[in-house]
């Protein structure tokens, strides 16, 4: 019966949903549009997105396994319905994933969702400023703007060796947690912080 219910709630948000985009559009222009438009490109661009939802679904599954089990359907479902709730309210869209995965599979608790979110953020910039220094190898400034792009290169290469520092200190910290997290419950207790806020900082680090 829940599952009913929450099939009729989708239903009525997707049509709901529709129905804000759709109300303003010119729906013969937008027809003609489709008409012409090549199938075997849309047919091409739809499975493209679906595969990055898949893959972004499947890394996530990685990121849980350490701390708990996971549904790949579940976290598909999730990670579609976060990017549109991205693409509605901009980055605060982002809280939807970790809030809604732990009511599609008990198993995950919105802490272990929230911080895996988080490493996915990391790795997501560690990739982009990789990418970026790997790219100042071949670049070739302006003539007459060397100066102005010699700050860049050294930029590029700073946020580079941050990158790998971070990935340094996340390791070593991988080896100690298990005291640090000791000490702040300890700490945390005799700071008479209520046990609910307490319990989550415990659980997130």
């Amino acid at each position: 019966m829940r599952k009913y219910f929450q099939f009729i709630i989708l239903f009525l948000v997707a049509v709901l949903i529709i129905w804000f985009f759709g109300r303003n559009l010119d729906w013969a222009l937008v027809s003609a549009s489709l008409r012409r438009a090549n199938l075997y490109y849309l047919g091409l661009a739809v499975s493209f997105i679906c595969i990055g939802y898949f893959l972004r679904a499947l890394r996530w599954q990685v990121l849980l396994s350490p701390i708990t089990k996971s549904s790949l359907k579940e976290l598909f479902a999730t990670t579609t319905v976060g990017y549109m709730a991205i693409f509605f309210f901009g980055r605060a869209g982002e809280i939807v994933r970790p809030m809604w995965l732990p009511m599609r599979d008990r198993r995950v608790r919105p802490s272990a969702a929230l911080v895996t979110l988080g490493l996915e953020h990391i790795f997501d910039m560690a990739a982009l400023v990789s990418f970026f220094a790997f790219n100042l190898l071949w670049f070739t400034p302006q003539p007459g703007r060397e100066k102005e792009f010699e700050y860049v290169e050294i930029l590029g290469w700073l946020m580079l060796a941050a990158v790998i520092l971070g990935f340094v200190a996340l390791i070593f910290y991988q080896r100690i947690s298990p005291r640090v997290i000791a000490w702040v419950d300890r700490v945390t207790r005799r700071l008479w912080i209520p046990a609910r806020i307490q319990k989550i900082a415990v659980s997130i680090l």
